[in-house]
């Protein structure tokens, strides 16, 4: 279900990310393009090596495509990192909000179980959200969590209408059991500035995005949006 149209907000503008965030970013960059090139070359010195009447194989030509691909993924996500972010929020009402959210996580789940708790009570509050930049939000939460499912995991999405530093407004709980609690949140750079850039829109929201406490077997991440006054 997409998100409903809404009444316009001031547009908001981002004044430009930390130094310290933009050093940290731009580390990674800089050690994950190094890791593409090498690998670049390194098919392209195999590729010409099979030049003498001998094909290369099909696992070789899958991955320098795969390179590629990946490559172009990361510059792409890079680049969306240092471009200033504008917000076009809308007014929108929070059972829209939430009916249009849910829509697209399920479908991202594609099958996979999940349980959702919506204790309901939005009737009359509403929220600002920019509707193009807002909704891959919960995506991205959605897979990062995802990736470190086992056989037996399963996902739980919670709704909660709770008072935090950032005011009154509903936070939406990702609970991912059974996790592979060994692994990083991030297991590659891409989603490292993938998720700084997530921060940057939630932010931008007057809301906040972070990986929260949880119990042994466990895993969870929480969205906190301000109700809009």
């Amino acid at each position: 279900m997409p998100l409903a149209a809404a009444r316009p907000g001031d547009v908001r503008v981002e004044q430009g990310t930390p130094p310290v965030v933009q050093e940290k970013v731009i580390s990674e960059i800089s050690h994950e393009l190094g890791n593409f090139f090498h690998k670049l070359y390194y098919w392209s010195e195999y590729f010409q090596e099979k030049r003498t009447g001998h094909s290369a194989d099909a696992t070789a030509t899958q991955m320098l495509e795969r390179t590629i691909r990946n490559l172009e993924d990361f510059l792409k996500v890079s680049l969306d990192f240092f471009r200033p972010l504008k917000l076009s929020p809308m007014r929108m009402p929070v059972p829209d909000f939430v009916a249009g959210i849910l829509g697209q996580l399920r479908a991202q789940l594609n099958g996979s179980p999940v349980t959702v708790t919506d204790p309901g009570g939005w009737d009359g509050l509403t929220i600002q959200i920019d509707p193009s930049r807002l909704p891959p939000v919960f995506l991205i939460a959605l897979r990062r969590l995802m990736e470190h499912g086992t056989a037996g995991s399963s996902i739980r999405i919670t709704l909660v209408d709770c008072h935090t530093a950032e005011g009154r407004g509903i936070e939406v709980e990702f609970r991912l059991y059974d996790p592979n609690v060994s692994a990083s949140l991030f297991q590659t750079a891409a989603a490292g500035i993938e998720w700084a850039l997530a921060e940057r829109v939630v932010a931008l929201h007057g809301g906040a995005i972070r990986e929260c406490p949880a119990g042994e077997g466990e895993r969870v991440l929480a969205i906190f949006l301000p109700f809009h006054v």
